[in-house]
């Protein structure tokens, strides 16, 4: 015998608590309740604070920051094939317990948010249940009110989630939902590669009117079949610099990476100067969003590729220094800024010059001063309060 249906409309949030596990995982997985829930949050801009002291007259079903872990081998490959993939009534059937080497493929079907975690209602390929997605330790910088969250998590993004759990966060909420604590088991789909590793693999559902219906301009994750790779890498490279602009340098990345699966990486591949330079612009961003992490080391490989297109590109020469100078690579730095101010003649930057002129100072032996302070430190006095 099925979990007792709920109808979603008429429940309220007092009555959450007096649910049997059964009715609590049929609430859950509502698609009416979900996307009623997640489009209330979207619309109405709410945050954790605001839920909580409306908690008795309102029903949002609050996911908590999980404090109940699942264990499991984080360094396990998952192979993406179909028949490692599960759908919503595997994992209710599983509840709380983590399908270990499977992954969910699943499309958000509500704009996201974030009350605690990352969050929207997703849906399997099916179509015929719902649940909610909480991605936490995702998109950290990412704030309701303040951050545009069609480009944290657009309505109809493809996701993989791998090594799925549907689990409730904490024993204190009887509400379940898909929970995510490392964000490496997350993965967003591109069109591109959703048809290289599922061809024929469609949705049996249209994304919910009620949802659409909340944004005014086009959808982020909406792409029709005519756009060519340079539309879609150029859309998607927006996304990317939106997130940069917002601070969410993580997003920045994910949005770049994806923009670059529609473009030629390798020498022997098909391009034109219009691709070259949609290129050129998204690798120098990405060392950008890299430097700004103190990821030094993948800054170097997108600048590096950068100035084998473009040698004279001033934003890689600079941001190439920046990652060598994070580096401590001083000498080298050096050297590099000389060649490159050398190439450039008259048309150096300003930037490029100063950046010199501490790369200079930073490769100096510290002084005298410095190893005497060094070598007997100051105590440090503290004085008696009046």
């Amino acid at each position: 015998m099925g979990p007792k249906k709920i109808q979603p409309t008429k429940v309220i949030a007092q009555d959450i608590f007096k649910f049997t596990e059964d009715e609590s995982i049929s609430y859950s997985t509502s698609r009416e309740n979900v996307i009623s829930v997640m489009n209330c949050i979207h619309r109405d801009c709410l945050d954790v604070k605001i839920v909580l002291e409306h908690l008795e007259i309102n029903d949002f079903m609050v996911l908590p920051y999980p404090t109940i872990h699942s264990t499991y081998d984080e360094s396990m490959e998952v192979e993406l094939k179909m028949e490692n993939c599960v759908c919503i009534d595997t994992l209710v059937k599983n509840a709380g317990q983590v399908l270990k080497g499977k992954f969910l493929l699943c499309r958000t079907i509500t704009p996201s948010s974030k009350m605690v975690g990352v969050d929207a209602g997703v849906e399997d390929v099916k179509g015929e249940k719902a649940m909610r997605l909480g991605l936490f330790n995702y998109s950290l910088n990412a704030h309701m009110g303040k951050s545009d969250f069609e480009t944290v998590l657009p309505l109809g993004t493809v996701l993989i989630v791998k090594n799925p759990v549907f689990k409730k966060p904490t024993i204190l909420l009887p509400i379940f939902g898909l929970i995510v604590e490392n964000p490496a088991d997350v993965e967003i789909l591109s069109p591109k590669k959703m048809e290289a590793l599922f061809p024929g693999v469609h949705w049996k559902s249209d994304l919910p009117q009620e949802s659409r219906a909340l944004f005014n301009s086009p959808l982020v994750w909406e792409f029709s079949p005519d756009q060519s790779d340079l539309e879609i890498a150029t859309k998607l490279k927006n996304v990317g610099n939106k997130a940069f602009v917002e601070n969410r340098t993580t997003d920045a990345i994910r949005f770049y990476d994806l923009a670059l699966e529609y473009l030629p990486l390798e020498e022997n591949e098909e391009t034109t100067p219009a691709m070259s330079t949609l290129l050129v612009d998204i690798l120098s961003n990405k060392a950008a969003a890299l430097i700004k992490l103190e990821c030094f080391n993948p800054a170097l490989i997108c600048t590096g590729k950068v100035l084998e297109i473009n040698n004279a590109h001033v934003k890689a020469i600079y941001r190439h220094a920046k990652a060598l100078i994070g580096l401590g690579r001083y000498p080298e730095c050096g050297e590099f800024l000389d060649e490159k101010i050398n190439q450039l003649g008259g048309e150096e930057n300003n930037d490029i010059l100063k950046l010199r002129s501490i790369v200079a100072e930073l490769g100096k032996p510290p002084g005298k001063d410095v190893i005497r302070a060094l070598r007997n430190p100051r105590r440090p006095t503290y004085k008696q309060p009046r």
